[in-house]
């Protein structure tokens, strides 16, 4: 039973907790272009290829914001 003693909490530990920032308005999801019948094939290729560059952008953008945020949470900051 002694052994164990070192485990039990002391009390003196508090839990901080970490604020972090909203997402950017670029995590935001790109809808996917509509296709109705007689659509002419070249535009729809068009949108799709449109809506997945939107798409890489997008994450790309969420990739430095995590960045900055991690950035930013090793030296106590919540706001990159």
């Amino acid at each position: 039973m002694m052994m164990l003693a070192g485990c039990a909490a002391s009390g003196s530990s508090k839990v901080i907790p970490v604020n972090l920032p909203p997402p950017p308005a670029c995590m935001a999801t790109v809808p996917m272009p509509g296709i109705k019948a007689g659509d002419d094939a070249r535009a729809l290729v068009a949108r799709h290829r449109s809506a997945l560059a939107q798409a890489n952008g997008n994450i790309d953008c969420s990739r430095k914001w995590y960045g900055k945020v991690r950035k930013g949470y090793g030296k106590g900051k919540s706001k990159p």
